[in-house]
Protein backbone atom coordinates (compact mmCIF):
# COMPACT_ATOMS: atom_id res chain seq x y z
CA UNK A 1 0.00 0.00 0.00
CA UNK A 2 1.58 3.49 -0.40
CA UNK A 3 1.51 5.37 1.74
CA UNK A 4 -0.80 8.29 0.38
CA UNK A 5 0.04 10.43 4.08
CA UNK A 6 3.29 11.32 2.26
CA UNK A 7 1.15 12.38 -0.86
CA UNK A 8 -0.95 14.34 1.52
CA UNK A 9 1.73 15.73 3.06
CA UNK A 10 3.28 17.40 0.40
CA UNK A 11 0.13 18.75 -1.73
CA UNK A 12 -1.01 19.13 1.87
CA UNK A 13 2.03 20.36 4.04
CA UNK A 14 3.79 22.59 1.40
CA UNK A 15 2.81 26.30 2.13
CA UNK A 16 1.57 27.80 -1.35
CA UNK A 17 3.18 31.49 -2.59
CA UNK A 18 2.37 31.96 -5.54
CA UNK A 19 4.07 33.86 -8.61
CA UNK A 20 1.56 36.36 -10.10
CA UNK A 21 1.39 36.85 -13.84
CA UNK A 22 1.13 40.80 -13.50
CA UNK A 23 2.48 43.16 -10.85
CA UNK A 24 0.22 45.35 -11.46
CA UNK A 25 -3.23 43.87 -10.49
CA UNK A 26 -4.62 44.60 -7.50
CA UNK A 27 -4.07 41.99 -4.17
CA UNK A 28 -7.97 40.66 -4.50
CA UNK A 29 -7.52 40.13 -8.18
CA UNK A 30 -4.19 37.87 -7.67
CA UNK A 31 -6.89 35.97 -5.53
CA UNK A 32 -9.10 35.26 -7.46
CA UNK A 33 -6.42 34.08 -10.28
CA UNK A 34 -4.53 31.51 -8.03
CA UNK A 35 -8.41 29.70 -7.00
CA UNK A 36 -8.82 29.92 -10.93
CA UNK A 37 -6.00 29.31 -12.32
CA UNK A 38 -5.33 25.78 -10.09
CA UNK A 39 -7.67 24.15 -11.35
CA UNK A 40 -7.21 21.33 -13.25
CA UNK A 41 -5.30 18.44 -13.35
CA UNK A 42 -1.62 18.25 -12.41
CA UNK A 43 1.20 15.67 -12.90
CA UNK A 44 4.42 15.61 -10.51
CA UNK A 45 7.12 15.46 -12.99
CA UNK A 46 10.09 16.63 -10.11
CA UNK A 47 10.16 15.69 -6.11
CA UNK A 48 11.90 16.02 -3.26
CA UNK A 49 12.43 12.74 -1.21
CA UNK A 50 9.09 12.33 1.00
CA UNK A 51 6.96 13.77 -0.39
CA UNK A 52 4.68 13.21 -3.65
CA UNK A 53 5.97 10.31 -6.21
CA UNK A 54 6.76 11.24 -9.59
CA UNK A 55 4.24 10.61 -11.68
CA UNK A 56 1.35 11.11 -8.83
CA UNK A 57 -1.36 13.46 -9.98
CA UNK A 58 -3.51 16.05 -8.43
CA UNK A 59 -6.86 17.09 -9.49
CA UNK A 60 -7.74 20.61 -8.24
CA UNK A 61 -12.34 20.54 -8.84
CA UNK A 62 -13.68 24.19 -9.08
CA UNK A 63 -15.92 22.49 -6.74
CA UNK A 64 -13.64 22.77 -3.97
CA UNK A 65 -12.72 19.20 -4.11
CA UNK A 66 -9.31 17.45 -4.76
CA UNK A 67 -8.17 13.91 -5.58
CA UNK A 68 -4.51 12.60 -5.09
CA UNK A 69 -3.54 9.66 -7.23
CA UNK A 70 0.09 8.67 -5.79
CA UNK A 71 1.85 5.99 -7.76
CA UNK A 72 4.92 4.31 -6.77
CA UNK A 73 6.21 1.11 -6.99
CA UNK A 74 3.69 0.18 -9.63
CA UNK A 75 1.03 0.50 -7.39
CA UNK A 76 -1.57 3.44 -7.17
CA UNK A 77 -3.03 4.51 -4.11
CA UNK A 78 -6.12 7.45 -3.84
CA UNK A 79 -7.33 10.17 -1.40
CA UNK A 80 -9.89 12.54 -1.79
CA UNK A 81 -10.23 15.63 -0.07
CA UNK A 82 -11.50 19.21 -0.16
CA UNK A 83 -9.73 23.03 -0.49
CA UNK A 84 -9.88 26.37 -0.68
CA UNK A 85 -6.94 29.05 -2.10
CA UNK A 86 -6.59 32.42 -0.20
CA UNK A 87 -4.35 34.48 -2.10
CA UNK A 88 -0.99 32.02 -2.08
CA UNK A 89 -2.32 29.70 0.28
CA UNK A 90 -3.88 26.80 -0.79
CA UNK A 91 -5.90 24.73 2.17
CA UNK A 92 -6.19 21.39 2.27
CA UNK A 93 -8.20 18.98 4.18
CA UNK A 94 -8.34 14.73 3.71
CA UNK A 95 -8.51 11.82 5.55
CA UNK A 96 -5.87 9.65 5.43
CA UNK A 97 -6.17 6.26 7.52
CA UNK A 98 -9.04 7.45 8.89
CA UNK A 99 -7.45 10.21 10.09
CA UNK A 100 -8.43 13.85 9.13
CA UNK A 101 -5.52 16.09 8.13
CA UNK A 102 -5.55 19.96 7.32
CA UNK A 103 -2.80 21.24 5.78
CA UNK A 104 -1.59 24.59 4.20
CA UNK A 105 0.76 24.59 1.05
CA UNK A 106 3.06 27.50 -0.81
CA UNK A 107 2.74 28.08 -4.61
CA UNK A 108 6.31 28.71 -5.63
CA UNK A 109 4.78 28.97 -9.39
CA UNK A 110 1.68 29.10 -10.77
CA UNK A 111 0.90 29.28 -14.33
CA UNK A 112 -0.94 27.60 -16.77
CA UNK A 113 1.22 25.31 -17.41
CA UNK A 114 3.29 24.39 -13.97
CA UNK A 115 3.03 24.51 -10.54
CA UNK A 116 5.86 24.62 -7.77
CA UNK A 117 4.78 24.11 -4.46
CA UNK A 118 6.85 24.22 -1.08
CA UNK A 119 6.04 22.78 1.97
CA UNK A 120 7.42 24.47 5.51
CA UNK A 121 10.46 22.78 5.52
CA UNK A 122 10.84 23.79 1.76
CA UNK A 123 10.70 20.39 0.16
CA UNK A 124 8.89 20.70 -2.65
CA UNK A 125 7.27 19.57 -5.81
CA UNK A 126 6.67 20.83 -9.41
CA UNK A 127 3.79 19.40 -11.38
CA UNK A 128 2.67 20.19 -14.75
CA UNK A 129 -0.81 20.59 -15.68
CA UNK A 130 -2.12 17.48 -17.97
CA UNK A 131 -4.51 17.85 -20.54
Amino acid sequence: MIRLGIAFALVAAAGLTAATRADDKKPDDKKADNAKLIVGKWEATKSDPGTLPVGSTVEFAADGKVKFLAKEGGKEETIDGTYSVDGNVINLTAKVNGQEHKQKLTIKKLTDAELEIVDPDNKGATLKRKK
